[in-house]
């Protein structure tokens, strides 16, 4: 059980970190132009579909990365406990 590492979970925590990294990148060269034609049109441009999706996919990775974080700290509290445990049971065995 604690020696078994998943892939899948490390892959996804992976395209997760790098979409939270890259996300705020490509949502502010594209829909914040730093120019003073982009300040006058970044209002229209947050309404864009391109926008709302980067802004979505940009939230969808912060509430995996929660979700994980709370799953990590589960399995490491997990893994204490049945150390405990079994450390217990065996002064318990001694006696």
């Amino acid at each position: 059980m604690i020696n078994k590492f998943d892939f899948g979970s490390a892959i996804l925590f992976i395209i997760c970190s790098t979409l939270h990294f890259t996300i705020p990148h490509i949502y502010i060269y594209l829909c914040t132009p730093k120019t003073a034609l982009g300040f006058l049109i970044s209002p229209l441009k947050a309404c864009s579909p391109e926008c709302k999706a980067l802004r979505w996919i940009h939230s969808q990775s912060i509430k995996n990365l929660t979700f994980m974080k709370d799953l990590f700290v589960c399995w490491v509290v997990s893994i204490v406990f049945s150390i405990k445990k079994k450390s217990y049971k065996k002064l318990k065995d001694k006696k």
